[in-house]
């Protein structure tokens, strides 16, 4: 038996931003490369799915409520040692109840000012759960796009990382997969 695992949510910033594209190379890495156990959760049909390596399962929560949610998660970190939850094509309330319970919410973007912009928008529809401590942005330069420093202030999250490369992204995992201090979720 294991501590409850963290939960990481994806949320796209803007359509196109590849947050399931991401949260799948996060978890490849974790199970593959440290040998965790991980658990994806996206809101795609169930037959969308594609095939996930050994110790690391998928499953979509599409059509599933609030309290349903809830109950799935807390269930799947008591399992897992790592649950990536996509919230690309969630509905709102089935986002809220993701984030509410999330250690960590990546929201991913492009650096291109369109996208930040929607980015932005996106932080201030979040601003309302209180996640300022576990919002960060996770960037994907693209050309004649903004710098991160500028991109952070912009989209008003603090640059956590680029996901431009599988470097990077594997420097992401690497990183969110030590040891981390004990957490409260608060509402």
């Amino acid at each position: 038996m294991h501590e409850p695992g963290p939960v990481y949510a994806f949320v796209p910033a803007h359509e196109g931003s590849r947050a399931g594209a991401v949260q799948e190379h996060l978890g490849r890495t974790w199970s593959e490369g440290f040998g965790l156990s991980v658990l994806l959760v996206d809101f795609a049909p169930a037959n969308a799915l594609s095939d996930a390596p050994p110790a690391m399962d998928r499953c979509s929560l599409q059509g599933a409520n609030g309290r349903s949610i809830t109950k799935a998660l807390e269930s799947a970190q008591s399992s897992y040692e790592v649950v990536c939850v996509d919230l690309t094509d969630a509905p709102d309330a089935a986002a809220n109840a993701v984030l509410s319970m999330a250690h960590s919410v990546f929201m991913v973007s492009d650096s291109g000012r369109e996208s930040l912009d929607t980015a932005r928008e996106t932080a201030e529809r979040l601003r309302p759960l209180k996640l300022n401590d576990r919002l960060a942005l996770l960037l994907r330069r693209t050309p004649g796009g903004l710098r991160p420093d500028l991109a952070e202030d912009l989209a008003g999250a603090p640059v956590c990382g680029l996901v431009e490369t599988s470097e990077q992204l594997d420097r992401l995992a690497r990183w969110l997969a030590l040891p981390q201090p004990a957490f409260a979720v608060t509402a």
